[in-house]
């Protein structure tokens, strides 16, 4: 491989996200980010984890200061910092560690997770016990609701064709549950 072939193919490395993987952090070194690759996070529960990616894609660098410039899957949001490239790597193998034993798939995490800025908003424990299922429309969700619950049950059917079920949300349900990508959760 000649000079411009390898320059070419960090520089494609350093803008794009890891194959294959919806959680990965650009994470560079000595405060130079085009000293930096993505990472595939899934894996990770340490910096020596991240130290040895960085050490094999710069062999020859000295491995001092890192740090995370961006990221891809809104999982990460929590435990991430803009404001100074920094990633809480002990949260993140925490709650790693957790989602492996998780029975939720990935979607409803990130849903879930990408509404809050601190990691100890996003455990598992918590996203379990909030997640409430998957619905069209909040008029939809508050019709399975209302059904799962039983509230209706006594109601004749000819009566029942009449409750509105998108009020029903917009003035009781809403203000205890909340939705992202047509995920819906209970607030704790």
């Amino acid at each position: 491989m000649d000079l411009n072939q390898s320059i070419n193919a960090r520089l494609n490395a350093a803008t794009a996200p890891a194959s294959g993987s919806s959680v990965a952090g650009f994470f560079y070194i000595d405060g130079i980010p085009s000293k930096g690759i993505w990472v595939d996070l899934m894996p990770v529960r340490s910096w020596e984890d991240i130290r040895e990616a960085l050490e094999v894609a710069f062999p020859n660098a000295v491995v001092d200061e890192i740090l995370m410039a961006d990221y891809e899957g809104s999982i990460l949001k929590p435990f991430y910092s803009s404001s100074c490239d920094a990633f809480s790597m002990t949260e993140w193998a925490d709650f790693a560690e957790d989602l492996e034993g998780s029975s939720l798939d990935i979607e409803v995490i990130e849903a879930y997770c990408s509404n809050f800025s601190y990691a100890s908003d996003c455990e598992i424990s918590k996203i379990e016990e909030a997640y409430w299922g998957e619905h069209d429309s909040p008029k939809a969700f508050a019709e399975d609701f209302a059904e799962q619950s039983g509230m209706l049950s006594d109601v004749p059917q000819t009566v029942r064709n009449y409750f509105d079920f998108q009020a029903f949300w917009d003035c009781e349900l809403r203000h205890d549950f909340w939705e992202a990508d047509g995920h819906y959760f209970r607030n704790l």
